[in-house]
């Protein structure tokens, strides 16, 4: 397990720089499963961890909320990783019925467990389920947050797999200000 603090040292510049190096020494180091947990909405943490995937020949498996935000900014023109990027995969979780992928039900039945706005991704092609995170575990980075962490027992993530906690909370009123304004 690692656990970052970024801005403990107020004086040291490059601190995303620094997540970045020890994050791919770890994920250079790890033979099975990367399980990592930054906010859903920190794009820049996740533009670190897709550029560590990148250079470790593995994808960053987001969920479809993460990937719903990077299609909006995508429409928008800021600058993030795309959905369709080799490097990129989006998790879909079972849900209440627990039916996706099951052959023994119908389509419908299958889709309508999911949200609206959730279906798109269910057939993309970069679209992966715990089935084949298990299968390979050597090829992802998988975002997990506090509130996925139930996924893992359908990932059953192998011996010797690494969990990177990088997680940063505001510590004085600008930084408070800052998540507001950009979580917001």
């Amino acid at each position: 397990m690692i656990c970052e603090g970024t801005r403990i040292n107020s004086t040291q510049a490059d601190s995303e720089e620094h997540v970045k190096e020890v994050a791919k020494e770890r994920v250079e180091k790890t033979n099975g499963l990367v399980v990592v947990n930054f906010p859903v909405r920190d794009t820049d943490r996740m533009q670190s961890f897709f550029q560590v995937a990148q250079q470790t020949g593995r994808a960053l498996v987001i969920n479809p909320k993460q990937a719903y935000l990077l299609e909006l900014f995508k429409e928008s023109g800021i600058p993030t990783p795309r959905v369709d990027d080799d490097h990129i995969r989006i998790y879909i979780p079972r849900k209440t019925w627990g039916v996706y992928k099951d052959d023994r039900f119908s389509e419908k039945i299958q889709r309508e467990d999911y949200d609206y706005w959730e279906r798109e991704f269910l057939d993309h092609a970069n679209a992966v389920t715990a089935k084949d995170i298990s299968e390979n575990q050597d090829e992802y980075i998988f975002r997990c947050d506090f509130f996925e962490l139930k996924e893992l027992i359908d990932v059953k993530p192998d011996t010797g797999s690494s969990y990177i906690r990088s997680v940063c909370e505001p510590f004085d009123r600008p930084s408070l200000f800052h998540r507001l304004v950009t979580a917001a």
